[in-house]
Formats: C-alpha cells, sequence, structure tokens
C-alpha cells in the first residue's frame, strides 16, 4: 500500500483551518462601545411624576378608609389635565378630560364622603384610574390593582 501526502493534502487543510477557527473562538473579542454603556432612558415626563404622586397620595386614603377616617389628599389632582405627558397626542384627545373629570370628580365624593360611604366611594376612584389607563397608558395598571 503506497499512500502518498497528495492524497492526505484536503483532509490535512480542512483539520488545519478547523483547528484554527476553534482556538481563534476562544479569543477575547474587543467590546462595542454601545455594548457597554447603558441604554439611555429618556426622562419621565410631568405627567408620570404627578401620576406616582397621585398613586401615593390616593394609597394614603386607603389606609384613611380603612381606618374609617376622613381621606384627604395632599397632591393637587387637577394638575394632571395640565401637564405634560409622555405621547402629547393621547392626552390631546378628547377621551382623556373626559376621563380625568370623571375621576376628580369620584375624588371629591370620596373627600365629602362620611366614614360609611368612604369604602365605596373609594373603590369608584380605583375603577375611574382603571378606566383611564385601559384607554390611555395600561403600563400602570397591575400597580393600580394594589390600590384596591
Amino acid at each position: 500500500m503506497n499512500v502518498s501526502y497528495q492524497s492526505f493534502r484536503p483532509l490535512f487543510l480542512f483539520a488545519l483551518i478547523a483547528a484554527a477557527v476553534f482556538l481563534l473562538s476562544f479569543t477575547e473579542k474587543p467590546a462595542h462601545p454601545a455594548a457597554t454603556s447603558a441604554p439611555q432612558l429618556a426622562a419621565d415626563s410631568e405627567l408620570t411624576l404627578l401620576m406616582r404622586e397621585m398613586y401615593d397620595d390616593v394609597a394614603k386614603m386607603k389606609t384613611a378608609v380603612k381606618r374609617r377616617k376622613k381621606p384627604t389628599s395632599a397632591v393637587d389632582h387637577e394638575r394632571m389635565l395640565n401637564a405634560t405627558p409622555s405621547v402629547p397626542a393621547k392626552t390631546a384627545a378628547p377621551a382623556y378630560p373626559a376621563l380625568a373629570q370623571s375621576y376628580l370628580k369620584a375624588l371629591q365624593a370620596l373627600q365629602e364622603a362620611d366614614a360609611a360611604q368612604a369604602p365605596t366611594l373609594y373603590k369608584n376612584l380605583i375603577d375611574s384610574c382603571m378606566s383611564c389607563h385601559s384607554v390611555f397608558c395600561p403600563g400602570p395598571k397591575m400597580r393600580i390593582q394594589n390600590l384596591y
């Protein structure tokens, strides 16, 4: 059996290339500059920040209602009518001011209620939050659910 180097040449080249690719796969790759920096997030809008304040305010009202005390507000909820939103087109829709007014009326009713009416009126207030957020910004709905 006479085997020459020429008959193994293609196999040898294949093995050499495969070994080189295998070894190069272990070398450290330079990090792409965009991959190492954190993504830049847009700043929260005036309306977003207000909604967070409103959430905390309503959470305090929930505690007052549970303790059979008169719920009071420490936040100007009416600012929601004029606060700058993340997406201006959404609050420009005719439904937004209508839903906001519904919320404000529910808030006023709750604040004027006696202790016996407060639980029902508090639920109405949270229902009005859910109604608006079902239409305009559904992201916070799970968090709002905690207010029930």
